[in-house]
């Protein structure tokens, strides 16, 4: 048996939660691909907008992100509902300094995981990667 007090006080929450994951916060001119396949194996546009806001929002000079992405955005506006669908985890940006010869290994590991979908690759920002995607892994990175 329902208990009406119970589904009234229900439907307020889930009216209120509704009305914050329904807003606007932006828009976007372009698509913005976190498709599964694309963000596991190179870098994509919607890697670059997080990870480049990783970095505005901490000052660091590069932001590392890897296997959190879940939903690409169409043109037009944003919601909040968007947000938490692109990243629906409790994820934490954690800040370190480490030596260039960390960043070098772990790009190779990640490069070595192309094409196996196994969620490896990283999307990055601050920095360039030149690399040789036919070269054997461990020695793809070329210059960072």
């Amino acid at each position: 048996m329902e208990n009406k007090s119970v589904s009234d006080a229900i439907q307020r929450v889930k009216d209120e939660i509704d009305a914050i994951l329904n807003r606007k916060v932006s828009t976007t001119e372009v698509f913005l691909d976190a498709e599964r396949n694309n963000v596991r194996n190179q870098e994509t546009n919607m890697g670059d907008l997080v990870t480049d806001a990783m970095r505005d929002v901490t000052g660091v000079q590069v932001a590392l992100l890897c296997g959190t992405l879940r939903a690409s955005w169409q043109k037009g506006d944003i919601i909040m509902r968007d947000i938490y669908n692109l990243i629906p985890f409790v994820d934490f940006t954690k800040t370190m300094t480490v030596p260039g010869s960390i960043l070098f290994k772990e790009m190779e590991f990640s490069l070595a995981l192309i094409g196996k979908s196994d969620g490896g690759y990283l999307q990055y920002s601050g920095m360039t990667v030149t690399y040789d995607p036919d070269a054997e892994p461990g020695n793809r990175v070329r210059s960072i």
